[in-house]
């Protein structure tokens, strides 16, 4: 069976959360919105700049889909497989 990667998040969270504790404390409401705005305006912009936005979105949308397929084929196997070993086991 294939298993994903595993991250050590325990030490990520050790490393960072004291800094990002810290600087979250100390930024202002007003500033916490300028930070949101200005990550939004970047987005916005970066959406209506060149590029073929749709057919990325159609590539994920693929990519999505394959592996979709791939699951529910995995799956039905693993079904059919469960299937024939308990009917094998009825028959003795």
């Amino acid at each position: 069976m294939l298993t994903a990667p595993q991250q050590d998040w325990s030490l990520y969270r050790a490393m960072t959360e004291p800094s990002a504790a810290a600087w979250d404390r100390a930024l202002t409401p007003q500033a916490r919105f300028e930070i949101y705005a200005d990550l939004f305006d970047f987005l916005h912009e970066a959406r209506r700049g060149r590029g073929d936005w749709a057919r990325l979105e159609q590539w994920e949308w693929d990519q999505k889909l394959a592996i979709r397929l791939r699951v529910v084929d995995a799956l039905r196997r693993l079904d059919q497989h469960r299937h024939e070993r308990s009917a094998a086991g009825h028959g003795e």
